[in-house]
C-alpha cells in the first residue's frame, strides 16, 4: 500500500471515528489517529488532510486551532446532526467540507478525493497503485508514466526518483533521502549521478508540460513543483 497523501483523523474514540478508519481501510488507506488536539502541531506533516470527528460543540475551537497552526492542509468535519446552521458555521469557520456521520461509508473517500483535487494535492488509486500530481501520473507497478495523458518513457531508476519526488510534491526532498530510496541506505556515491538522472527526468517531463519544475536546492535536495490541473 502506498501512503501518498497523509490523512489524520482527530477526535476521541467513538463509533464515528471507528467508521472513518474502516471506510479508509477498505480503500487501502491507513490514517494516523489522534485523540488530543494538542498533539496535532507536533506530529502532522506540512501537507495532508485532516478529518475531525469530535462532538459538534467542539468544532469551532478545533477548527480555529488548526488554522492557527499555520498549516495549509484541508479539513473535513464529520457531524452527527442534520442542522444546516451547524454546517454553515463550520464552513465559515474554516472547514473545507462537512459530512454527515451517516454518509461516512459511502461518501468519505470521494469527498476526500474531491478536496485534495481542489487543493492540487496528490490523489491516489489504491487498485493500481497510481500516483497523480498535477499533469503527471505514475503507475508504480507497471512503471508507466504519463504527462497530460501522453506516455513518457522512463527507466526503472528514473521512475523511483520521480515517485519519491511525487510523494513529497512541493517539498524539498534531501539528496540522501532520494539516494537511499533508489540505491539503498549504504550508497556512498556523490550527487553527480543523481544530478544526471534529475536532468533526464526534467527534460522528458517538461517536453510535454513546460509548467513542470524540478527545482534544485544546492547542497540540500530537489523539489517537484507542478501547477494543479483543473
Amino acid at each position: 500500500m502506498l501512503k501518498i497523501t497523509p490523512i489524520l483523523i482527530l477526535g476521541p474514540k467513538s463509533p464515528i471515528r471507528d467508521s472513518c478508519v474502516q471506510a479508509l481501510s477498505k480503500h487501502g488507506i491507513r490514517p494516523k489517529v489522534l485523540e488530543s488536539l494538542y498533539l496535532l502541531g507536533n506530529c502532522f506533516p506540512d501537507k495532508g488532510l485532516i478529518v475531525v470527528t469530535s462532538k459538534n460543540e467542539q468544532y469551532q475551537y478545533l477548527l480555529s486551532y488548526c488554522k492557527e497552526l499555520g498549516t495549509s492542509f484541508p479539513i473535513i468535519a464529520i457531524i452527527d446532526s442534520d442542522d444546516p446552521e451547524i454546517r454553515v458555521n463550520l464552513l465559515e469557520t474554516g472547514a473545507d467540507d462537512v459530512l454527515p456521520a451517516d454518509k461516512i461509508r459511502s461518501q468519505l473517500v470521494p469527498r476526500i478525493k474531491a478536496v485534495l483535487r481542489r487543493y492540487g494535492l496528490v490523489s491516489w488509486d489504491s487498485q493500481c497503485a497510481r500516483i497523480t500530481v498535477g499533469s503527471i501520473t505514475l503507475n508504480t507497478q507497471s512503471h508507466k508514466v504519463t504527462v497530460k495523458g501522453r506516455d513518457i518513457k522512463l527507466s526503472p531508476t528514473e521512475c523511483k526518483i520521480l515517485q519519491k519526488l511525487m510523494l513529497h510534491a512541493d517539498r524539498i526532498v534531501p539528496h540522501a533521502d532520494i539516494t537511499s530510496t533508489v540505491w539503498g541506505e549504504d550508497y556512498n556515491g556523490n550527487s553527480e549521478k543523481l544530478r544526471v538522472y534529475i536532468r533526464q527526468i526534467r527534460q522528458k517531463l517538461c517536453a510535454q508540460d513546460p509548467t513542470i519544475e524540478i527545482i534544485n536546492h544546492p547542497g540540500i535536495g530537489y523539489m517537484l513543483s507542478v501547477n494543479p490541473t483543473d
